[in-house]
């Protein structure tokens, strides 16, 4: 049994279509500490991997800052360097199983929500996965001091996800 961290996004209110997220809590409480809790703390950021289960994610791990990364404030450029091995490496010694699911990072406001420039930059990123490497869907993840925000691209259009709960004893 794991402790889980359940969101869910409604991608067609016609038909109560919903995508379910699913995060480990082990995982996600490993990328608690880039909150910027603290006056001069940087945005950090990093990549998701996880499980794609029908129209579901699983997410299982999140890459950390790496030195390449240009941090401030109030941005952060991911370079792909060191988090791309760490997809690769997780794609190989799962077997095929993990992969790259999307895109995190920290802001610092209370109540997260993406900046203007999330919404400039995140279509970019996924038009290109979806170009280039035939991804379809990607999460977008921002850490609040104290709340989060978690949205999916499906199918060219960016949906906000809900916290369904916080933390529920599921074995997955």
């Amino acid at each position: 049994m794991s402790d889980l961290i359940i969101w869910k996004a409604i991608i067609d209110h016609t038909i109560r279509d919903e995508i379910f997220i699913i995060i480990d809590k082990i995982a996600f409480d490993q990328i608690n500490c880039f909150r910027q809790n603290e006056v001069f703390q940087q945005e950090a950021c990093g990549v998701i991997i996880g499980e794609r289960k029908d129209k579901h994610f699983f997410i299982r791990k999140f890459t950390h800052p790496m030195p390449t990364d240009n941090r401030t404030k109030y941005s952060c450029k991911r370079n792909n360097e060191g988090h791309q091995e760490l997809v690769d490496q997780s794609h190989l010694d799962s077997k095929g199983s993990l992969q790259y699911l999307g895109e995190w990072h920290s802001h610092p406001q209370i109540t997260a929500r993406p900046s203007t420039k999330d919404k400039n930059e995140w279509p970019k990123t996924y038009n290109y996965l979806s170009r280039e490497e035939n991804i379809k869907e990607m999460i977008c993840l921002i850490l609040g001091t104290e709340s989060d925000w978690l949205g999916i691209y499906h199918q060219d259009i960016l949906y906000s996800a809900s916290l369904v709960n916080n933390i529920h004893m599921v074995k997955y």
